[in-house]
């Protein structure tokens, strides 16, 4: 567990340098992002038991476009954040990951509790989920792209991806 606190706070680290400033380029985006996730994981996640039903085409195809979504909001709100403080407080076991419990803290006076869950595929603590509050983010993902598939298909799914890819991504990348 002290391993991925430490890992937390390596991420609340390239966060914190990351919005300083807050320039937002793609390149700070992947500075910060890339290294503290595991977003292979999270493509997995974020499909559930979907994610077995598909071809390894399909996989490949939905996990880049869900990593392209993952860019694009992160980088909108990099360019949004301004200065701001993670810190890093308790972490507990969950299954084979650990949640570390965190509060981020933007120079404006409002604050966020965050739950970084964290697991280790071989390359150290990485970041599969974040709870806002109580709730998951991969959670949230699952339950929307699940009622694009029964509904529409992979296609739909995708559709709505590449619609949602779109409204993430700024204006003046």
């Amino acid at each position: 567990m002290e391993l991925a606190k430490a890992a937390a706070r390596d991420i609340a680290g390239r966060v914190e340098k990351a919005c300083t400033g807050a320039t937002g380029s793609a390149r700070a985006a992947e500075i910060a992002l890339e290294p503290t996730s595991d977003l292979a994981a999270a493509s997995r996640g974020a499909l559930g038991a979907d994610w077995e039903r598909l071809s390894v085409q399909q996989r490949d195809r939905f996990s880049h476009a869900f990593k392209r979504l993952m860019r694009a909001r992160y980088l909108g709100r990099l360019k949004r954040c301004g200065p701001l403080q993670l810190l890093v407080g308790e972490a507990s076991p969950r299954g084979a990951a650990v949640i570390v419990r965190a509060r981020l803290e933007h120079a404006e006076g409002s604050a966020d509790e965050l739950g970084l869950v964290l697991a280790d595929s071989g390359d150290g603590p990485r970041i599969v989920d974040v709870y806002l509050g109580d709730v998951s983010v991969m959670r949230n993902y699952r339950s929307s792209f699940r009622k694009s598939i029964r509904t529409r298909g992979f296609d739909g799914l995708m559709e709505d991806l590449e619609r949602a890819i779109a409204k993430a991504t700024p204006d003046d990348r």
